[in-house]
Parts: structure tokens; C-alpha cells; sequence
């Protein structure tokens, strides 16, 4: 019988983790275009993920969208953040409630 200090009591409680971020490059832009193509090229990516990562005995746990990704940027105070109001990768989201209130949070003024 394994005790709580058992190394193989205690190895089959742990597991290791690492975290993996990817990126559709042109997604958000592709999306303010052609929504049908942005989402095929989502599920795409995410067949090869699920393709790739059991090799690695991965899974995916989970995903976050650009809105995440920024919101998340903002818990870390990621100096990326000063291009929200000027770079027009940004400008498909410019609409969406929850970037209108991340660009109130940062104090960028009136968000158009």
C-alpha cells in the first residue's frame, strides 16, 4: 500500500504542465473580412494542434481569443498594449464592448 510519501503515490497525483501559446497570423483582420474563412482557418489550426500535441502527450485544455489575450496583457502590464489605440491590426475589434472597456481601463480616451 503507498503512503502520502511514497514517490509513486505522490508521481501519480502530479502531472507536468506547460503552457503553449500559437497564433493565426492575420486572424483578427480576417475576421473583420471574411468571417466563414477566419473560422475555417481556426478549426484548421486546431486540427493540427489536436494532430501535434499527442505526440508530445499533450491535449489542449483550453483556448483564449484576442480579447482574452488582451485582457490578459493588462493583468501582466504588457507594454504591447500602448499600440491598441493606433495600430489597425486592432481596428475589427475597435467595436466589441470588451475592447471599448479595456481602452477605458488604460485611460486612452474617447475609443471610436
Amino acid at each position: 500500500m503507498a503512503t502520502p510519501t511514497d514517490p509513486q503515490a505522490t508521481a501519480a497525483r502530479h502531472e507536468l504542465a506547460a503552457i503553449m501559446f500559437s497564433d493565426i497570423v492575420g486572424y483578427t483582420v480576417m475576421m473583420g473580412r471574411d468571417e466563414e474563412s477566419a473560422m475555417r482557418a481556426l478549426d484548421a489550426h486546431r486540427g493540427m494542434l489536436r494532430t501535434v500535441l499527442p505526440k508530445f502527450n499533450g491535449h489542449l485544455v483550453g483556448e483564449i481569443g484576442a480579447l482574452g489575450g488582451l485582457e490578459k496583457a493588462y493583468e501582466v502590464h504588457s507594454l504591447f498594449l500602448i499600440f491598441l489605440k493606433m495600430d489597425p491590426m486592432f481596428d475589427p475589434l475597435r467595436k466589441e464592448p470588451h475592447f471599448i472597456a479595456l481602452m477605458k481601463k488604460l485611460n486612452f480616451g474617447k475609443v471610436t
